[in-house]
Formats: structure tokens, C-alpha cells, sequence
């Protein structure tokens, strides 16, 4: 797993901040993002 933090505060706001997590485990995110999996795997239909 990487974890990545970026401050961008210089270049985009004071409070701008992305947080970037590669290798999670399918059923992990499944567990934390159910309505994620649901839009990516039926695009039209969450819509």
C-alpha cells in the first residue's frame, strides 16, 4: 500500500489538502465505500 498527502495550499487554497491511497483491497473499499463501488460498476444506473 502508498499513501500519499499533498498540500495545496499554495496553489489552490489555504485549506486544500488531497490525500491519495494506492492498494487497497477490493473488500475493503467495498466496506467503506458502498456507494462507490455502486456508481462505478452501474454508471448509468446511479445517475
Amino acid at each position: 500500500m502508498a499513501i500519499a498527502i499533498l498540500d495545496g495550499a499554495e496553489a489552490f487554497l489555504p485549506d486544500c489538502v488531497e490525500i491519495t491511497i494506492l492498494g487497497i483491497p477490493s473488500a475493503f473499499y467495498q466496506a467503506l465505500f458502498p456507494d462507490h463501488v455502486i456508481k462505478y460498476t452501474h454508471p448509468l444506473i446511479a445517475r
